[in-house]
C-alpha cells in the first residue's frame, strides 16, 4: 500500500512511558507499514547506556532504510543487557493473515551481520505481542504473549527469569553486577570503547530504581563463540523467532517478507515473525487474529569480551503486505541446538534436536542423531556427545525424510590451563582490588590446545568449563559458585578457580579490599553569571573521590533562600534568569557515599555582569523603532514600529520601551 511519511520528533526522557509526538504534512498517513509510536522504553545497563542510542528511542519509528519507497527514519536503538525492552505501537492492527508469505506478519530489522545462512554477528532479542482488547490504545489487556522462537523450547532456556542489576555507583565505566531469580550471579563488564557509566543516569531516566533495577523474561543460552578473544562472534544464531538474529540484505522490502526458516529462491533468512507462534506463560499456543502492540527485549545474559555485553539493537519494524497470489504451504525445519562451539576431552555435550512445522515443534517421525567421524566422538540416541580425541566432526539431526537434516560442527579440544580475565588482560596469576561492601565478578576462563589442532585458526579460549572456587581468607570476603566476590573487610585474600573438567588446572587472583575512599568538595565555591544563568551540576561536578566513585545527593537547602534550584536526578538544576540582583548563598548538601552519610556546605554566588537600564522615558529619536526590547544589561533584542508580542518570549527578565513608558517584564 502507499502511505505518507510521518516526520517523527521526540522531546522526552525515555524511561517509563515515553511521549512521542507525531506530525504530518497536510494529510494524515493511513495504514503505515511501520511502527508509529514508542509506548515504553526501558533499557537495561550496558555499554551504550546514557548515549543517544539509548536516550532517543524514536530511531525505531518510521520506514526502515531499503524497505519500500518511503523516506527512511535514521537511527538505531540499543536495549542493553538481558531484559531491556521497547514497546511499540502502530496506526493499524497487525493482522495474522494467511496471505502473508511464509506466514510472516511483520519483520524486525536489527544490525546483525549474516554470512551465508549463519549469523556471525548477532544479539538475539525475544518478541512479545498483545491485542488491544479494550481499544484504549495502550497495552493493558492482560499478560504479554511470547512469539516462541526456536530456542524457546530448549532445556537450556530459563523461563520466567528475573534479573536484578545493582548500581555500582561510579562516574565512569564499571562492572554492573546482577543476581537472577534462580540464584545465578554475574555482571555486565565494561569495555575500553565506552567509558561513561553503564548504569542509567537518574537525570536522563528519572524513574530508574537505583537500588535494584529488575527485568524479567525468557533467557536463552545462545552460543557465543569466544575461542578467539579478538574475534568473538556467535557460533550459530537461533534458527528463527528472534530480533537482531539475522542480517538484512540490501534492498530488502520487508512488506514482502523472506522465509524466516531457511534460505530459498527469495534470498537469505531474515527476522520475520508469525503471530501464530504466540504462547502463554505455560508455553501453550494462543490463537490470535491480530495484534496491536509489540514488545522486544534482549533475550540473553552474556559478555562478548571487547565487544561488550549481549545487547539487542533495533532499527525498525516492517509490516507485511498480503499477497493475493500466495498459496499457503507447510514449512518444515530440522534444528539442532548448539550451546557451544567446542567440547573439551573429559566432558560431554548434550545436544538437542527438534522438528518444526511452520514454527511450531512437532513429534513426527523418529529422532536420529548422526556423527560423521566417530573417531572424534560418539553420540547417543538422545543426543549426548562424548568426545574421543581432538579434532573436528559434524553432528546432524533429523526426524523425517524429505527435509534436510539439521547440522552443526563440533571441535574437540583438550584443556591446557585456567586464566582470570581482569580488565581485558588474561593471566593465571592476576590481581585486582575493590572497596569494602562491593561485589566483584571474577571472570574465569579455561585455555585449550586449539591452535595446535587447527593451526590456521586463532583461538585458545574455552568458556564452557565450570569451576570449584577457593578463598584463602574468608574474613576479607566471600566467593559464590559463579565467581562473584563480596568484599567484607579490609585486607587481602587469594581466590582460586579450579577447573571441574580437569582439576589439575587452576588460576589464582589476589584480591585487595580497600577502605571506603574519602569524598570531598570538588571546588570551594560555585559561581554563576548572567552569561549562563541556568544549568545543572552533576554530583561528579560537585564532589570528587580518589576512585571516581559517585555520590548520591539526598537533600539540598539554600540557607539564604536566594539560590533558585531543585534537586533532580542527582543533579542541582538551577535557573537564575529571574534573579534581578547579584546574591550570595550557601548550599547545604547531604550525601551518601558507599552508604555512609556526609554533610557539606557549598558557597554559591550569582553576579550580574551589567546594571539594569535606567527606567526613563523612551528616546524615540535614538531608537528608530517606537517599541524596543532589551536585556537588563542593555542588549537590544527587538525593535518594531508596532507593539511587540511578549507572549512569545522565553522565560526571563526584560526591559520594554514604548513611546510612553519603560517597563520591566518578568516572563515566568
Amino acid at each position: 500500500m502507499t502511505t505518507k511519511f510521518l516526520r517523527i520528533t521526540t522531546a522526552t526522557i525515555p524511561m517509563g512511558i515515553v511521549a512521542v509526538v507525531l506530525s504530518t504534512g497536510s494529510q494524515t498517513a493511513i495504514g503505515a507499514d511501520y511502527a508509529t509510536r514508542v509506548i515504553e522504553f526501558r533499557p537495561a545497563p550496558g555499554q551504550f547506556m546514557n548515549l543517544e542510542i539509548t536516550t532517543d528511542p524514536s530511531g525505531v519509528l518510521g520506514p526502515v532504510a531499503g524497505a519500500g519507497s518511503e523516506p527512511a527514519t535514521d537511527g538505531i536503538v540499543s536495549l542493553g543487557a538481558f531484559g531491556g525492552y521497547i514497546v511499540l505501537g502502530f496506526d493499524r492492527p497487525i493482522v495474522n493473515d494467511p496471505q502473508h508469505p511464509y506466514g510472516v506478519d511483520f519483520t524486525i530489522i536489527g544490525n546483525a551481520i549474516s554470512t551465508g545462512t549463519a549469523s556471525e554477528s548477532c544479539e538475539p532479542g525475544a518478541v512479545q505481542v498483545m491485542k488491544d482488547l479494550n481499544g484504549n490504545g495502550i497495552p493493558d489487556d492482560g499478560p504479554w504473549l511470547e512469539l516462541a522462537g526456536s530456542d524457546y523450547w530448549l532445556s537450556t532456556t530459563r523461563h520466567g527469569l528475573s534479573l536484578t542489576y545493582t548500581d555500582p555507583a561510579y562516574n565512569n565505566a564499571h562492572a554492573v553486577n546482577w543476581e537472577a531469580s534462580d540464584g545465578t550471579t554475574g555482571a555486565v563488564l565494561p569495555t575500553s570503547a565506552h567509558t561513561q557509566s553503564y548504569f542509567p543516569d537518574p537525570f536522563l531516566f528519572p524513574d530508574i530504581e537505583t537500588d535494584g533495577y529488575t527485568f524479567s523474561g525468557t533467557c536463552i543460552r545462545g552460543s557465543l563463540d569466544k575461542r578467539n578473544p579478538s574475534g568473538i562472534k556467535f557460533h550459530r544464531a537461533p534458527a528463527f523467532g528472534y530480533a537482531d538474529a539475522h542480517g538484512t540484505p540490501g534492498g530488502f522490502d520487508g512488506t514482502r517478507p523472506h522465509n524466516p526458516y531457511y534460505a530459498d529462491e527469495n534470498g537469505q533468512v531474515t527476522d520475520g515473525f508469525d503471530i501464530s507462534w504466540a504462547v502463554d506463560a505455560e508455553g501453550n499456543h494462543v490463537e490470535l487474529d491480530q495484534i496491536d502492540f509489540i514488545r522486544i527485549y534482549t533475550a540473553g545474559a552474556d559478555n562478548a569480551g571487547w565487544l561488550g555485553e549481549w545487547s539487542t539493537e533495533i532499527d525498525g519494524v516492517v509490516l507485511s503486505e498480503p499477497d493475493p497470489d500466495y498459496q499457503p504451504s507447510d514449512y518444515y525445519l530440522h534444528y539442532i541446538a548448539t550451546p557451544q562451539a567446542e567440547i573439551a576431552l573429559g566432558s560431554t555435550l548434550q545436544l538437542e534436536g527438534m522438528l518444526f512445522k511452520n514454527g511450531r515443534p512437532v513429534q513426527d517421525g523418529t529422532p536420529r542423531f548422526h556423527v560423521t567421524d566417530e573417531s572424534i566422538g560418539t553420540i547417543t540416541p538422545d543426543g549426548l556427545f562424548t568426545p574421543a580425541k581432538t579434532g573436528r566432526t559434524t553432528v546432524s539431526f533429523s526426524r523425517i525424510d524429505g527435509v534436510p537434516a539439521g547440522e552443526t560442527e563440533i571441535s574437540v579440544v583438550s584443556l591446557t590451563g585456567v586464566v582470570f580475565d581482569i580488565n581485558g588482560k588474561a593471566s593465571a596469576l592476576a590481581q585486582t582490588d575493590c572497596i569494602v561492601g562491593e561485589k566483584l565478578f571474577l571472570k574465569a576462563e579455561s585455555t585449550t590446545n586449539h591452535a595446535e589442532i587447527f593451526p590456521d585458526e586463532k583461538g585458545n579460549r574455552y568458556t564452557a568449563d565450570t569451576y570449584n572456587w577457593y578463598n584463602s581468607n574468608p574474613t576479607v570476603g566471600t566467593i559464590d559458585r559463579f565467581g562473584t566476590f563480596t568484599a567484607l573487610a579490609e585486607g587481602t585474600t587469594v581466590i582460586t578457580a579450579e577447573s571441574r573438567t580437569n582439576p589439575s588446572l587452576y588460576a589464582e587472583t589476589k584480591v585487595t579490599v580497600k577502605r571506603i575512599p574519602a569524598v570531598t568538595l570538588n571546588r570551594t565555591s560555585m559561581e554563576i553569571t548572567d552569561a549562563t544563568p541556568a544549568g545543572n551540576w552533576r554530583a561528579s561536578t560537585l564532589f570528587k573521590t580518589t576512585n571516581r566513585s559517585s555520590v548520591t545527593i539526598t537533600s539540598a537547602t539554600a540557607c539564604n533562600g536566594k539560590f533558585p534550584f531543585e534537586l533532580k536526578g542527582n543533579r542541582i538544576v538551577y535557573d537564575c534568569n529571574h534573579s534581578t540582583e547579584s546574591f550570595d548563598d550557601i548550599l547545604d548538601l547531604e550525601i551518601l557515599h558507599y552508604g555512609v552519610p556526609h554533610s557539606f556546605s557549598l558557597p554559591v554566588t550569582f553576579t550580574r555582569n551589567g546594571s539594569y537600564l535606567p527606567l526613563t522615558p523612551a528616546d524615540t529619536n535614538a531608537h528608530p523603532g517606537n517599541y524596543t526590547l532589551y536585556t537588563p544589561s542593555g542588549l537590544l533584542l527587538k525593535q518594531s514600529p508596532s507593539p511587540i508580542d511578549t507572549t512569545t518570549l522565553s522565560p526571563g527578565l526584560y526591559i520594554l520601551r514604548t513611546p510612553t513608558a519603560v517597563t520591566k517584564l518578568s516572563i515566568p
